[in-house]
């Protein structure tokens, strides 16, 4: 088998990128520690320029300029489809065509250019670290697509950088700024799960037949060529965006050691035999496992699972899931157990009332691809840019984050023995105090106290196994605040009810309807509903109306709640 993709791939040579700019690196003025900001920060508009065009390039551009106060002056990809697909991007929003390079070294000329205040990157992984010193060292202010860094080295030449220079700069991990995790985050730090002690996280994504290789074709892109170089956590910080927040990393607690495991290579063997058969990719040896498991354990005690899965064919998940001493949140449920709150002993119930209830400010600004979370970057980036602050995430958590694609490669190497993490806060993690997504808690405060108010119940033989509507007065219960949530909660019995839509009705009028199915029983699925009360007439008769059934015979029993 050979072990070269030779001229399949597009990736620009490393080798001669650093040849070729390590002078004109080294020649930048430094700007002093924490002072240096965006040239023209107190413009209304923060003018930025994109290197690396692609579809998330092109993606996180066209979000960006969604938001007030942006504007695109200069693009630069070494493929000249992708950069006039990005002009038509920027002149479609209204904006004036941008100055356009294609150089493998021009990125440097839109990094000087005096038009410039800030610069995403977007390109291969290999070229992100080099990239963003050049931009830092540059006094530009740089946002750097995942992961920011590839090797240990570029983990401490980014933070030495970034201390020296103080030029913002951030990897831009989505996922910490995702409205679900943001609201996790919220009630971890109001104490609702107690104590953490342990978390579990995964990026599990077949990205085989468009990431790694050509869907049309198969021939190798330009990622290949780290599957077959190494054997590692090859993409390791979707999954720790969130938990490093939940869990105090860099602020009063650190990677102390990880442990990694491979599985042997055979899903992109298989991937060729099904799709392209005799292909040369097929006879190429492939370093890289299928699944990376890596079990991280804290200073302070606590371990962490981080799941690498990009090659097995399946559905996307993260599998978040982060267990405290009170409690824990389940991402793949979408379910919450809480102790003291939650109202059945040991049983899951939803998130979504919680999710509502303690929902982060960011996210009245979701927008965009991933849930919204692209949005929400974006927007806290500009408002950085704006107020002349560092960008929201500390580098500190994303050269962290990176690190575990290296470290994991080197446990694996060792026979998947424990490997120390470097400190590259040397120390700082000890005293540095949460600055990710920090909120006035008192508001949530005042919510947290989640009494839930009985309607009314159901018994067995009193429901049908067809879709009836039970009525319930809350007359008295109601008020026009805005939303209220109707919670179905199974108590016990033989058989699950089955809920087909919710309605509040006031003064004969329907005000409003949630309509999914629900179940509750042995198990819970969406068994809450969300009304708009904001139409409610104070005085005039209210009631709940609720279509249900039972399933598989008519002995159950439960509760509904209301939950204003």
């Amino acid at each position: 088998m050979t072990s070269s993709i030779s001229n399949q791939t597009d990736q620009i040579n490393r080798r001669n990128f650093l040849k070729t700019n390590a002078a004109v690196i080294a020649g930048v003025a430094l700007a002093s520690f924490g002072t240096n900001t965006a040239q023209a920060a107190d413009a209304k508009v923060i003018r930025f320029g994109f290197v690396g065009l692609g579809g998330r390039g092109r993606g996180v551009m066209s979000n960006l300029l969604s938001i007030k106060g942006t504007t695109v002056t200069a693009v630069c990809d070494i493929d000249p489809n992708a950069l006039a697909a990005a002009k038509r991007i920027v002149t479609s929003k209204g904006h004036k065509e941008p100055a356009g390079y294609t150089g493998d070294s021009d990125y440097k000329k839109l990094m000087e250019r005096e038009d410039v205040d800030a610069v995403i990157i977007a390109t291969p992984w290999d070229l992100h670290t080099p990239m963003s010193v050049y931009s830092m060292k540059a006094g530009k202010p740089v946002g750097c697509e995942v992961p920011i860094a590839y090797t240990l080295e570029e983990c401490w030449e980014l933070i030495k950088t970034w201390e020296e220079t103080g030029t913002p700069c951030m990897q831009m991990e989505n996922w910490s700024f995702r409205p679900d995790n943001l609201a996790v985050l919220n009630m971890i730090r109001l104490g609702m799960l107690g104590r953490m002690t342990h978390g579990h996280c995964a990026y599990s994504h077949d990205c085989t037949d468009h990431w790694y290789f050509d869907s049309s074709t198969g021939n190798p892109r330009w990622g290949a060529q780290f599957l077959i170089d190494h054997n590692r956590a090859q993409y390791p910080t979707h999954q720790q965006g969130p938990m490093i927040s939940w869990m105090d990393i860099n602020c009063g607690d650190y990677y102390d050691t990880i442990t990694s495991t491979a599985t042997d290579c055979k899903s992109v063997y298989d991937y060729f035999e099904r799709r392209f058969p005799g292909h040369p990719a097929s006879k190429i040896k492939y370093k890289q496992g299928d699944i990376v498991t890596s079990v991280v354990r804290t200073k302070q005690g606590k371990t962490i699972v981080i799941n690498y899965d990009m090659h097995s064919p399946r559905p996307y998940d993260n599998r978040w899931t982060v267990q405290g001493t009170a409690g824990i949140y389940n991402e793949q449920r979408d379910a919450v157990y809480l102790t003291g709150i939650s109202p059945q002993y040991h049983q899951w119930e939803s998130f979504k009332p919680y999710h509502e209830k303690y929902q982060h400010p960011w996210a009245r600004e979701s927008f965009g691809g991933h849930g919204g979370a692209d949005g929400i970057m974006l927007t806290q980036m500009v408002k950085a840019l704006q107020n002349k602050t560092q960008f929201p995430l500390s580098l500190y958590d994303g050269v962290l984050m990176a690190a575990v694609g290296p470290l994991s490669e080197m446990s694996i190497a060792k026979g998947s023995a424990p490997v120390k993490v470097p400190d590259f806060t040397r120390g700082k993690w000890k005293t540095r105090k949460p600055d990710f997504a920090v909120v006035d808690l008192t508001e949530y405060k005042n919510k947290a106290d989640m009494k839930l108010e009985q309607i009314g119940q159901w018994y067995s033989g009193k429901i049908t196994e067809k879709y009836a509507p039970m009525d319930f007065d809350i007359t008295d219960k109601i008020d026009k605040s805005g939303k209220c949530m109707v919670k179905f909660q199974y108590t016990h019995g033989s058989h699950q009810l089955a809920i087909e839509k919710v309605q509040l009705i006031c003064a004969g009028q329907v005000l409003a309807t949630d309509t999914h199915r629900g179940i509750t029983g042995i198990n819970n699925q969406n068994n809450y509903y969300e009304l708009d009360a904001s139409k409610v007439i104070q005085g005039k008769s209210c009631l709940i109306r609720a279509f249900v059934q039972s399933e598989g015979g008519t002995d159950s029993n439960g509760k509904i709640y209301l939950i204003k």
